[in-house]
């Protein structure tokens, strides 16, 4: 592999590094790097091409994003959850001149971000550190196109991340018809999509969901991308992209959604 992108491999450290929250460690892959924290992979980065994204939840939240704000109309985004910056430093590359704004927790690992990739600076790609709910609250109502909420600590997102409270902060800085996306856990014998689905749609009155069907119904575990605004999301447009990504999946129909809707903690 060869340094691109700016990058110096031979630089980079090999073997776990200490962040203010545990480990982080880079794992050379096929024209990539992976990154690690705690050992659980947190973020893919392709040396050669900014705008590629090796996640699929990250590329089916891109596919709402597109359908929602055509390419290559700028926007301001906030991340919440920061890793590598995948996500922003792929919108970033596709979108010239928009604003994105990552919130990372572990102020270690921000700092490690900066220094081994190269990604944009600040407006199009500035990392704050703080917890994501907290910082979410302190902006002003309708700053943002988009609020991406992608913040686990392990397997699970913290309650006070997807809570009603947290919920209505992300709604409210959200600009008229701009776009909330989560990614949400889900795993057998687990009902925190239905608590998080729950909470969304209070605060929301157009949702929906993505999600490969076993995930969904909870046979085995994976990741469930939800959507959400306050206008109406373009369903088939979203559809039709959602079949043509290299692992397609699908919207989450209505049985499941009713489940969801109707589950009692």
């Amino acid at each position: 592999m060869s340094a691109k992108q700016g990058i110096n491999l031979s630089e980079l450290p090999v073997g776990p590094q200490p962040i203010s929250t545990g480990t982080a460690e880079l794992k050379a892959i096929d024209g990539g790097l992976l990154l690690l924290v705690n050992g659980v992979e947190s973020s893919c980065y392709d040396l050669s091409d900014p705008a590629y994204l090796d996640f699929e939840y990250l590329q089916q939240m891109s596919v709402v994003a597109e359908a929602c704000f055509p390419l290559p109309q700028p926007l301001s985004a906030l991340h919440l959850g920061g890793g590598a910056c995948s996500l922003a430093r792929a919108w970033a590359a596709k979108r010239p001149g928009g604003r994105g704004r990552v919130v990372e927790l572990d102020e270690k690992l921000a700092e490690f971000v900066r220094t081994w990739f190269d990604l944009p600076r600040s407006p199009e790609l500035s990392i704050r550190v703080g917890d994501a709910a907290e910082v979410a609250a302190t902006f002003r109502d309708e700053t943002f196109d988009v609020v991406v909420r992608d913040v686990f600590a392990g397997a699970h997102t913290p309650e006070h991340i997807w809570n009603t409270e947290a919920t209505a902060h992300y709604a409210r800085i959200l600009k008229p018809g701009g776009l909330f996306l989560a990614n949400v856990e889900a795993a057998p014998g687990s009902m925190s999509v239905a608590q998080e689905w729950q909470v969304i749609r209070e605060h929301f009155p157009e949702v929906i969901a993505i999600s490969a069907p076993t995930v969904a119904r909870g046979d085995r575990r994976g990741n469930v991308v939800v959507a959400a605004s306050d206008k109406p999301l373009p369903v088939s447009q979203i559809e039709v992209d959602l079949r043509r990504l290299p692992l397609p999946v699908s919207l989450v129909g209505a049985k499941i959604k009713r489940r969801w809707e109707q589950w009692r903690g």
